[in-house]
């Protein structure tokens, strides 16, 4: 019944501005919060949650990535790490900006598909450590 009132309150209030000549009224545009510098995928200023320091296993990879600065980008590049074969985990921390990468049992993703994931997904790497090495610019292998 409500929306039945509503509907009919809305068909008479156009009625009478149209009615009356005038124009019908425009939409308000609100002004969007500012990006945050140098964020690449939030358009608003989100708050940045530390997390808890992850303790590296022997296997895993943690890397370094620039860029990261909220949830959005630590999903961006939490999707584009874990569909590299081999990865079990994904362990985003936005504070250090890194991601910590376990690997499966059977097969460890090398360093190289690691890097090339992350700048897939528009981010930088800027180091990688773990069992193979530590790697400051692109692995060859």
């Amino acid at each position: 019944m409500f929306r039945k009132l509503f509907s009919g309150f809305v068909a008479l209030s156009l009625s009478v501005v149209a009615a009356s000549g005038q124009d019908a009224p425009k939409p308000i545009e609100l002004p969007k919060a500012p990006a945050k510098a140098g964020c690449k995928c939030c358009q608003a200023a989100q708050p940045v949650k530390a997390e808890q320091p992850v303790k590296l296993d022997p296997k895993a990879s943690k890397l370094t990535v620039d860029g990261m600065s909220c949830a959005g980008c630590a999903k961006t590049v939490t999707k584009a790490l874990s569909a590299v074969a081999g990865v079990e985990s994904v362990v985003i921390d936005l504070k250090a900006k890194t991601a910590t990468v376990t690997p499966k049992a059977a097969k460890s993703p090398s360093p190289k598909e690691l890097w090339e994931a992350v700048e897939k997904a528009d981010y930088k790497p800027t180091k990688i450590e773990g069992p193979d090495g530590t790697f400051e610019k692109k692995p060859t292998k």
